[in-house]
């Protein structure tokens, strides 16, 4: 499967294995997006952060993959600077672990998908999933992300 994300610079994959301890090594990244959450985020920040893990999630869909997990903790990000000066460098989808190819004309069924917090409706029920659950998913970390933002500028 890893051959088939490998391409996308939004997706975090193994860029190695270490066979004889059954580990996968990656690129480091700094944090997820509950860590970086924490700095004092300008918005246009924010919308690429969203918008590149919307493009992990295209990648994902475009492929015929359905992640089954999209959180804040699977949203990982590189940044350098502080304040004024901070910048985004990198962000990737993570977890794919548990991710599935679900052809179109298939659905992911009688499971529970995903974290309690972040899944769909159907997810929670156990009913049919597919694409769709990992975009509902993504709307909430969007009015999470969206509403802390709202917050801070009206305290200020």
């Amino acid at each position: 499967m890893y051959k088939d994300l490998r391409d996308s610079p939004y997706l975090r994959v193994a860029v190695d294995s270490i066979s004889e301890h059954s580990m996968f090594a990656y690129n480091y990244l700094r944090g997820d997006l509950p860590s970086f959450s924490q700095k004092d985020v300008p918005l246009p920040l924010t919308k690429r952060i969203l918008r590149d893990t919307l493009h992990g999630i295209a990648a994902l869909h475009d492929k015929g993959i359905v992640h089954t997990d999209i959180k804040p903790d699977n949203i990982l990000i590189d940044w350098e600077g502080t304040g004024d000066s901070l910048a985004v460098v990198r962000v990737q989808v993570a977890d794919l672990e548990n991710v599935a190819y679900v052809p179109d004309n298939c659905e992911i069924e009688g499971v529970k998908l995903g974290n309690w917090m972040w899944r769909s409706p159907e997810a929670h029920v156990a009913d049919p999933t597919h694409k769709p659950t990992d975009m509902f998913s993504f709307g909430l970390v969007v009015s999470l992300n969206l509403s802390r933002l709202n917050m801070a500028t009206t305290h200020t």
